[in-house]
Parts: C-alpha cells; structure tokens; sequence
C-alpha cells in the first residue's frame, strides 16, 4: 500500500514490510518526514510503523521509507513514499 491510516481500526494502523518466503538478513527499514529526518527505523520484519516518534503522533503527510536487507544470498535496496492519513 501507499498509504496507511493509524486511527484505532486495526485497518492498516501500521505501515510494515511485507515479506514473502525466504531467508531474510540484515534488514534496515527506515521513515524520514519531508526534511529528511529519520522518524523511525527497524530491524525487524515483523515492526511496523504506528505514525508516531517517540509515541507522539506525527502529522499526517507524505513520508520517504528507505529498505535494505538481504534474501537467499541476494542484497536489495529500495526507496518510496508512504502517505499517513488519519
């Protein structure tokens, strides 16, 4: 998705990588807000975004992620934007 709204519905409350069968190592998954600050970063498949830093919410806007990891031997970058709406 390109979008995810935390309000409380348990319906797309959490911004996370979808991962799909195979090995995965070295994962770095991390949100920066329109002036490039870092906003959140994870090492972990399963932690998601909640559209907060340091458990206060952020406002709602077009965020930058940035993934690198690695799966069956194979390294991967990636960069997007994620929408937060509430």
């Amino acid at each position: 998705p390109t979008a995810f709204s935390p309000n409380g519905d348990q319906l797309n409350d959490q911004y996370q990588i979808l991962h799909y069968s195979g090995k995965y190592e070295a994962l770095e998954f991390s949100i920066y807000n329109r002036w490039g600050d870092e906003v959140f970063k994870s090492e972990s498949l399963d932690e998601g975004w909640d559209g907060t830093m340091n458990n206060e919410p952020l406002p709602v806007g077009v965020y930058v992620y940035s993934v690198s990891y690695s799966c069956d031997g194979e390294f991967i970058n990636g960069v997007g934007e994620i929408s937060l709406i509430r």
